[in-house]
């Protein structure tokens, strides 16, 4: 009872409510943000990660040292900072050389390279492009036939 009427005068004698010594009671430590910071810029500017740290998250060494840094930070500093660090570790793998990523993994050894002719598009010369080659991914198929005899016993009229 007496809390409450302290914490009373205390509001009136300072003018009520106020809102950001309520905000500087709810963050979090200097060290917390500070490393919630630095995750956050990880995970904006993970294009710049050199190569080699990526190809090393990528391996099963790195995935071990990965699961073991987000279960260390969740369990040290929380779980929204356990969440931004295995978001920052996955972009991360995600970035790496692998061998499935090399052009003709996927079957597509046929495109065709020309070289350019004529003036440039308006967005390439808008965006400064310069190409040399133009590549033609588009792929010719034909159209899928059922010619088995299962399927034209079925279709037979009684």
């Amino acid at each position: 009872m007496q809390y409450q009427q302290g914490h009373q005068q205390q509001g009136q004698q300072s003018g009520g409510y106020q809102p950001l010594d309520t905000l500087l009671k709810s963050l979090d430590t200097v060290p917390h943000l500070l490393y919630g910071a630095l995750v956050v810029v990880l995970i904006t500017f993970v294009g710049h990660v050199p190569p080699a740290v990526s190809r090393f998250a990528d391996s099963s060494i790195g995935r071990l040292v990965a699961v073991g840094c987000v279960i260390g930070v969740t369990y040290s500093l929380g779980f929204v900072y356990g969440l931004l660090t295995a978001v920052a570790l996955l972009l991360v793998i995600h970035a790496s050389p692998r061998l499935s990523a090399t052009p003709g993994a996927e079957g597509f050894d046929d495109m065709q390279t020309y070289e350019t002719v004529g003036t440039r598009w308006f967005v390439e010369r808008v965006l400064g492009e310069q190409p040399k080659k133009i590549v033609n991914d588009g792929a010719v198929t034909t159209a899928v036939q059922d010619l088995s005899e299962r399927s034209m016993s079925h279709s037979k009229s009684k």
